[in-house]
């Protein structure tokens, strides 16, 4: 069950080397409950690989990808994406 308001998760994933912590927040849940609209933060190592790209290959990695982006920004080693949520057959529409 997740709430009706906004829901604020963090994490670190060891296997990625230019990850520090990413974090996501979900505005959204479709019929299914499932996030449907979600904001990811991410906090990479160094500026350098700080890219909406790499953001956007990171959220590929997961059970979900996207299937509209929304707004996208980077500031220093920080990238925030805005996204609809693709929960298909684990592929990708982004």
């Amino acid at each position: 069950m997740l709430p009706r308001g906004f829901q604020t998760t963090l994490s670190r994933h060891e296997n990625l080397d230019d990850l520090l912590i990413n974090g996501a927040t979900y505005h959204e849940v479709d019929e299914n409950n499932d996030p449907a609209r979600t904001t990811r933060a991410f906090v990479f190592r160094d500026e350098a690989s700080a890219t909406v790209e790499r953001a956007r290959e990171i959220i590929e990695i997961g059970t979900s990808g996207y299937e509209e982006i929304i707004a996208e920004e980077q500031h220093g080693r920080m990238v925030m994406t805005e996204f609809v949520q693709d929960w298909g057959d684990g592929e990708s529409s982004g």
